[in-house]
């Protein structure tokens, strides 16, 4: 039989190849245990660090006086875009990575926040009775343009998939609602809804929300009041009102109060 020839190591020591095999193969087992733990130490520092920013709050602001009308939108990296009112002005602030710098816009009240395809914001609110829109492009807020209404108290705005803007505003009271766009270049304005005041009774908007599909057609959500006089009753319905094709206004609650 013949006998294998050992062969020597540095050590003085003499290693067999099956010797030697079983040395590195114990060796890369070490290797493994090692690389599993350090990914589990890696694990549970990421976990840890995930749970902080999901269950703790983050603060964005340091303020002394309150901040309102808070609205925000996510863009397309995961950054938040967050506007809201304080001391009578329209803030802005964008949060990357729990780090944001305020901007202010101008000064008015119920901001309302969109994202276009680039990421640029653009957003709508009320300032003195009418509603104004501005963008941030090239890290600049363009000058608030003036757009539609007369005693408006809300506005909502959103975006299409050429980019393109859409508004609503609407007054209390007896008032209207206004839908405008810029689809063909400038802002045009289109009147969806007028209150009415008869005899005692009338007919109003109370709230509204706007949203825009890819398309170009606006959707909205309004809630109308209708009231009886003398305070005998009043209804309101949550209406919807659409411009696209076979749309349909649809009364989405009635409740009426004896």
């Amino acid at each position: 039989m013949e006998r294998t020839k050992e062969e020597p190591t540095m050590i003085g020591l003499t290693v067999t190849p099956r010797k030697k095999l079983r040395f590195e193969i114990g060796h890369l087992v070490l290797c493994l245990i090692f690389s599993l733990s350090f990914l589990m130490v890696l694990s549970f520092g990421v976990t840890n660090t995930l749970a902080a920013l999901l269950t703790g709050p983050l603060q964005v602001t340091a303020d002394t006086t309150s901040n309102s009308a808070l609205d925000s939108v996510l863009d397309s990296l995961g950054n938040l875009h967050t506007i809201y009112v304080r001391d009578g002005s329209i803030r802005y602030r964008k949060v990357l990575d729990g780090n944001s710098t305020e901007e202010t816009i101008a000064a008015g009240s119920a901001p309302s926040i969109v994202l276009d395809s680039t990421n640029t914001p653009h957003i709508s609110f009320i300032s003195s009775g009418v509603a104004n829109y501005t963008n941030r492009t090239g890290g600049t807020w363009s000058t608030p343009l003036p757009i539609v209404g007369s005693g408006a108290i809300k506005t909502s705005i959103d975006i299409d998939g050429s980019n393109k803007v859409h508004i609503i505003s609407f007054s209390g009271g007896y008032g209207a609602l206004d839908y405008a766009t810029n689809t063909s270049g400038s802002f045009v304005i289109t009147n969806l809804f007028t209150g009415a005041y008869d005899s005692g009774s009338g007919n109003y908007i109370y709230d509204a929300s706007l949203k825009v599909d890819p398309g170009g057609h606006y959707h909205i959500i309004a809630t109308t009041m209708n009231w009886g006089g003398r305070c005998s009753w009043s209804s309101k319905d949550i209406l919807n009102r659409s411009n696209r094709a076979l749309a349909v206004k649809t009364i989405l609650a009635d409740v009426r109060y004896e």
